[in-house]
This record gives C-alpha cells, structure tokens and sequence, in this order.
C-alpha cells in the first residue's frame, strides 16, 4: 500500500509540473502570437529589406509556436495518462484496504472461532479427567468389596 501510494504521489506531483508546463507554453503561445501579430505590422509598414527580415523572423515564430503548440498537447496527452493511472491506483489501492477489512473481519471471525474450541476442549479434558478420576475410586472401591468378600 505505501508503494502505491507513494507512486500515486509521484504521479501527482508529475501532473502538478506538467499542468505548470501547460500553463507556461500557454502564456509563451499567446506571447508569441502578440509578437507576430506586431511583427506583421511593422513588416508592412517597413522597407522591402525589413519586411523580409521580419518575414523570416515571423516564419521562425510561426514555426516555434506550431513546436510549442505540438508540445502542449503532448503534454495535454501525458496529463490526462497520468490522471487515468492516479484514478485506477485509487481504486485499486481502496480496493486492496476494502479486501483488507474483509480479511481482517473473517480472522477475527476464525480467531473467536478457535478460542471457543479451545474452551471446549479443556472443558472435554476437565470431563474425561473426572471420569477417569471417578471410575479408578470406584474399582478401589470394588477392589476392596471384593478383598472383604472373599
């Protein structure tokens, strides 16, 4: 159970970054797109020279942005594994403690069970050891008719 629920942690803690990720290439996309949105504009206002440095500068944007918008839906991807995997290891995890009362209970059961055999069994040895001790009084005691009768 603690290694379970130790990797449940873990898998969390990687959710955690992967959703601060998710947040940080968001703002770097829109970022972006602000920059290529300016970079347009200054391309058609400029020089033929400058627009087409800025073009290129655009293209690498554009280019940067779909790599950036590729990774944040692996990332999407990677997040929405590792919650399916946190949501069966809970119920696996509360599955095996469920199995555990169960058997805890039924040992528990087994347990009283063998303590009444063995209430009964030294109350059946107690009972034997009383017959016994009774039928040796009573061949002593006919021992001893017989020895006077004879």
């Amino acid at each position: 159970f603690t290694d379970i629920k130790e990797f449940i942690a873990e898998v969390e803690s990687e959710n955690e970054t992967l959703r601060i990720c998710k947040l940080d290439l968001n703002t770097e996309i829109v970022n972006l797109t602000t920059v290529i949105q300016d970079l347009e504009q200054s391309s058609r206002n400029a020089n033929s020279a400058f627009a087409a440095e800025a073009a290129q500068k655009c293209r690498e944007l554009v280019s940067t942005r779909e790599e950036l918008e590729k990774k944040l839906a692996e990332t999407h991807t990677e997040l929405s594994e590792k919650d399916g995997t946190t949501c069966r290891l809970r119920a696996q995890v509360q599955n095996a403690s469920l199995w555990a009362e169960e058997t805890k209970l039924q040992l528990e059961g087994v347990h009283a069970e063998l303590m009444m055999m063995k209430t009964k069994y030294n109350l059946a040895m107690n009972e034997i050891w009383v017959v016994k001790h009774q039928s040796g009084q009573l061949c002593d005691q006919f021992i001893l008719s017989y020895s006077l009768i004879s």
